[in-house]
């Protein structure tokens, strides 16, 4: 199981600041999995990822505890025709409008 850096981009941010205040809510869409190289200062402003190798829906979410939300998504190698080392990650969510 890889470990990577958790990161809120600003769109993330801003999409949780909508949800509190009411203006809309979050329903996680998918996980995309990559093998691109990333500074850690570009992350905040992301809004995809440098080269996507896999894509896969969420299958749940549950909220764990008062500041954590576990969002699982299975992933299967089995149709997948080059290996790639897994280094960056993206969850998506929409708003009922934007896919963020």
């Amino acid at each position: 199981m890889s470990k990577l850096i958790e990161y809120i981009t600003n769109n993330g941010y801003m999409l949780l600041a909508r949800s509190l205040t009411g203006e809309c809510t979050i329903d996680f869409t998918k996980v995309l999995m990559g093998d691109g190289n990333v500074s850690s200062a570009d992350l905040k402003k992301a809004t995809s990822l440098s080269h996507v190798c896999v894509e896969v829906p969420v299958d749940t979410t549950k909220i764990e505890n008062d500041n954590t939300v576990v969002i699982a998504a299975t992933y299967s190698n089995e149709e997948l025709e080059t290996g790639f080392y897994y280094k960056e990650k993206g969850v998506w969510a929409t708003d009922g409008t934007n896919e963020i």
